[in-house]
């Protein structure tokens, strides 16, 4: 019988198709994680050439792992989660060089779809480790900017830091209307004037520009993500 063959860069050219800003969705994807594992602290390091995300979250069992993470089409996501569009693990896994995950007493080494497991030292959350592929054109500088471009968008209870520093960034809005599918806040920034901001457990998750609004809107949508979102 004969096997399928994955080309390099084949999981890369994927993420990069499906999402437009594809450098801003790695931190996005890492943040939901995080924020679904209920973590007080994320530390997320940014290097020349990798990534690493920490969290002190409720981990992941080998159930999980196997069914949710090294599954496709697979989900280890529990109720009132923040994913994202359904493409994280890819992005944040298969379409880099390499991979590292430590999560609870598990740790998995992997490269494209080839991968071993095995048990280690318990640890209490997720460690999630990439290398960037060439096709990536990773800068670190840039993608610090990215990471925290997005953090002004999002209201995290959380701590987040980047490199070491604790992030504090967050712009406070005003609460306009409470409703029963989302809370809608008003704010005063002009440089995000006539965005609508849609936001999920306080994790950002895209814009929509409107003609003449003239203030920025923040929609905190309430509910399973899997039932008000789509890719599209």
């Amino acid at each position: 019988m004969n096997t399928v063959i994955i080309p390099d860069g084949y999981f890369f050219n994927l993420t990069k198709k499906e999402y437009y800003d594809y450098k801003t969705r790695l931190w996005q994807e890492l943040l939901a994680n995080s924020v679904d594992a209920k973590a007080t602290k994320i530390e997320i390091e940014i290097t020349d050439n990798s990534f690493t995300c920490k969290d002190n979250g409720n981990g992941m069992d080998k159930q999980k792992i196997m069914n949710g993470l090294l599954t496709f089409g697979g989900s280890i996501k529990d109720e009132n989660s923040t994913g994202v569009f359904g493409h994280g693990k890819i992005c944040i896994l298969f379409s880099h060089s390499n991979f590292f995950v430590h999560t609870l007493n598990t740790k998995i080494i992997g490269q494209g779809i080839n991968y071993e497991i095995e048990n280690t030292e318990f640890y209490q959350g997720t460690i999630v480790n990439g290398k960037f592929c060439k096709e990536w054109k990773h800068n670190k500088d840039e993608a610090i900017i990215l990471c925290k471009n997005l953090l002004r968008k999002c209201n995290l209870s959380c701590n987040v830091f980047i490199n070491g520093e604790l992030f504090t960034e967050y712009t406070i809005y005003n609460l306009g209307r409470e409703m029963d599918w989302a809370n809608l806040y008003v704010g005063k920034n002009d440089k995000y004037s006539n965005y609508v901001n849609v936001r999920h457990n306080g994790l950002f998750m895209f814009s929509s520009y409107v003609q003449n609004l003239n203030k920025e809107v923040i929609l905190e949508v309430k509910g399973e993500s899997i039932d008000v979102f789509t890719q599209n």
